[in-house]
């Protein structure tokens, strides 16, 4: 952990006070010239700090009142990946749902990510399409990328507690977004002209579109 205060006019250095978890109260750690100084946590849990400034005189030392102490939430574990990833083509993109890890008990939020090829095993260098995803009103995780790439196009996702240990990521998944929905559809009619009917896509490389009425299983146009 970095640890860093503000310089104290005519200090010649600092007491750092440490609790450790287990302990009840805060004792004296160390004394540094600087103002920052490391610590490197021995056991997982709650550490809390102050410092106090040191002045010198004549042989005698004084300690000033130490500061409000603050409290740092050590956490090395990282959590298990999420499960059950599943992509689903729709109009508005790629829709992403998957479980949190079997039975975790802390708050997580999930970040989803995407590459080329197809697998996704390593984050090096990938830039998340979403971080900071949390559940739904129905307690449902997921997300829509609604700017999917054909040529990133396998996805993963991965879960992060709070003190920020991201976990391994999901089972990864690929989807031809080619085949997206048409992603909007609008229908106008004037007076007594015909139907005009419009729709956009997202995707690339279309050979044609089928117009269906209402249920109907056969196309009223093909091409």
């Amino acid at each position: 952990m970095a640890l860093s205060w503000k310089p104290v006019a005519g200090a010649d250095a600092y007491q750092l006070y440490r609790q450790v978890p287990g302990e009840v109260t805060l004792s004296a750690y160390r004394q540094v010239s600087a103002t920052t100084t490391e610590d490197t946590p021995t056991e997982e849990g709650v550490y809390r700090y102050a410092i106090a400034s040191i002045r010198g005189a004549n042989g005698q030392e004084s300690h000033s009142t130490p500061s409000p102490a603050v409290e740092v939430t050590t956490d090395a574990g990282r959590p298990a990946a999420p499960v059950n990833l599943t992509l689903e083509l729709i109009g508005a993109g790629i829709k992403a749902l998957w479980d949190a890890p079997a039975g975790v008990s802390e708050t997580l939020s999930y970040t989803l990510y995407r590459r080329s090829g197809t697998t996704l095993t390593d984050l090096t260098g990938l830039t998340p399409v979403q971080r900071n995803i949390v559940a739904d009103g129905q307690e449902r995780l997921g997300y829509i990328d609604t700017h999917p790439d054909k040529d990133q196009a396998v996805y993963a996702v991965t879960a992060v507690d709070s003190v920020g240990n991201e976990s391994p990521p999901s089972e990864a998944h690929y989807l031809n977004i080619d085949l997206l929905p048409v992603a909007t559809l609008q229908v106008r009619q004037e007076d007594q002209n015909p139907p005009q009917i419009e729709w956009s896509h997202t995707g690339g490389n279309i050979a044609g579109y089928q117009l269906y009425l209402d249920d109907q299983t056969t196309p009223l146009t093909a091409g």
